[in-house]
């Protein structure tokens, strides 16, 4: 436990509770870190832990934002001089009692301090009263008359109750519900995984498919809570609506912190990569070799260069990447972030109900135009009918970040987890994203994360947009063959200012998946 660096070991003490998971339960590391040369996998490794701990014992690395669970607190007015250990405090959210005995971790001030050259002291909650605000706490082994003279709790010192209770809870109800298919660590390996398709989802890319973020953003709160609420239609994914709401953001925070973890790691392995790869390190030692072959040996050798790094730099390289992974998942739940219409789906009322119907009518047909346009290209993916059969699932695509490039052995479309994917067959009427107006405009607008379907929130006009939506959802009901009209059927509204870029390297890949 390491206030001082902001992080806090959080002893889960769940693995003999039931459902919680095998005993031996333990975090597996992404195999691209055999990639890199030992003495920086071990640091890898051991920032993992440091950070994030084991599943039996979580670390709260309290730079991320993660709602933890407990009581955050500090000192609002020093002790009486005769009762040392009993102080007036806020706590945030307010409690109405706190259980004695309750854990208490200091994060600034003298009772952070412990005895010279002892281990820093447990402390707990003795008594509160919420009337008054008034805490007595204990320190284990040290009564408060033989506190040390420094030992002086003064306003603004802060503290927290009960640290990480809601990530504890998080891992037991995950444990139970989710880990037989997402994997202890996440990483959709679950033992059930295997027998599943599609796959369940990897969260190490701290990426997810469905948002109502923009292009770019993670997933917000909101959007994780939906996906575990009402489940993924089409897949294996079940509906949760019988957890209560403290169950339900208990899972999202520790899917979050899972996510975050994953990512730190990949964010490590990819900074280290290129310099520290066994590869590099092998064509170092060549050099070396060849230097001192030709009598002019370097200052340094390859394993003492290695051994600074890790010693003078990597620390900063560590810290550097949490504060991206900050930025990064603070940004999706702020509410600038989602992604919302500018204009209604059709006319307010009181619109009368022909002028209404009339309304949508039109919007459909300048959809069903859009869906065959070069401008939308939504049926080469989508194909012809919506069925899902366009000619982009012919073709061979390049599998990414390969050096030579390198091509998939088999033609079709394939997710950022390597995963081949199928464009969604609209005459089905089901959307994994959801089937709601609203669900069906963001696929369009800010795309499906991690997959070919790219957002058209520039590309297309706000009233295009929501033509595109009127035209999908009609298309499980269409009574005759869909045909592509004219091109002058396709009158193009007027644009609107894009809200949201589209996706780097995104292609012409249709509708909604």
């Amino acid at each position: 436990m390491n206030v001082r660096r902001g992080i806090l070991s959080i002893t889960a003490a769940l693995a003999a509770a039931p459902g919680c998971g095998p005993p031996d339960a333990r975090f597996v590391n992404s195999e691209r870190i055999d990639d890199l040369h030992r003495p920086v996998q071990q640091a890898v490794a051991d920032a993992l832990v440091d950070h994030f701990g084991t599943p039996h014992e979580l670390v709260a690395w309290l730079r991320l934002p993660v709602n933890y669970g407990g009581y955050a607190g500090i000192v609002s007015a020093a002790p009486e001089a005769n009762r040392r250990n009993t102080f007036r405090v806020e706590l945030d959210p307010p409690a109405d009692e706190l259980e004695p005995g309750q854990e208490l971790v200091w994060i600034s001030g003298s009772l952070l301090a412990a005895p010279a050259g002892e281990q820093p002291v447990p402390w707990t909650v003795a008594d509160y009263d919420p009337e008054t605000m008034l805490i007595t706490v204990d320190a284990a082994g040290v009564s408060p008359d033989d506190w040390p003279a420094d030992w002086q709790p003064a306003p603004d010192d802060a503290f927290i109750v009960a640290p990480g209770g809601r990530l504890k809870h998080g891992r037991a109800l995950y444990m139970e519900h989710c880990m037989h298919c997402h994997g202890v660590s996440g990483d959709g390996n679950g033992p059930t995984a295997p027998y599943l398709d599609p796959r369940p989802r990897d969260y190490r890319l701290g990426l997810f498919k469905f948002t109502s973020t923009g292009t770019g953003l993670k997933a917000s709160r909101a959007d994780l809570a939906l996906t575990i609420r009402h489940g993924i239609p089409g897949t294996y994914m079940p509906s949760f609506l019988l957890l209560g709401d403290d169950e339900l953001q208990a899972i999202v925070e520790y899917i979050r912190w899972l996510a975050m973890r994953g990512e730190f790691e990949k964010r490590m392995i990819d900074e280290l990569y290129v310099d520290h790869s066994q590869q590099a390190l092998e064509e170092r030692k060549r050099d070396e070799a060849q230097q001192r072959s030709e009598g002019s040996p370097p200052d340094e050798t390859v394993d003492e260069a290695v051994a600074r790094y890790l010693e003078e730099e990597f620390p900063g390289v560590v810290d550097s990447l949490g504060n991206d992974l900050k930025d990064a998942w603070e940004q999706a739940d702020l509410e600038d972030s989602v992604f919302k219409p500018a204009q209604p789906r059709l006319p307010a009322e009181p619109t009368p109900a022909a002028q209404l119907e009339n309304a949508l009518r039109e919007s459909r047909e300048r959809g069903l135009a859009l869906y065959y346009s070069d401008k939308a290209k939504c049926a080469t993916c989508h194909g012809p009918q919506g069925r899902g059969d366009g000619s982009e699932i012919f073709a061979f695509r390049d599998i990414p970040n390969t050096n030579p490039v390198q091509k998939y052995a088999e033609p079709g479309l394939f997710d950022d987890w390597g995963q081949k994917i199928e464009p969604r067959d609209l005459t089905r009427g089901v959307f994994r994203g959801g089937r709601r107006p609203i669900d069906i405009y963001r696929r369009i607008a800010v795309g499906i994360k991690g997959t070919p379907m790219p957002a058209f929130a520039s590309a297309l006009s706000e009233q295009e947009r929501w033509d595109l939506v009127n035209f999908v959802l009609s298309v499980p009901y269409r009574d005759e063959p869909m045909t592509p009209p004219p091109q002058s059927a396709a009158p193009a509204p007027a644009a609107t200012t894009a809200q949201i870029q589209p996706s780097p390297g995104a292609g012409p890949s249709g509708g909604p998946r």
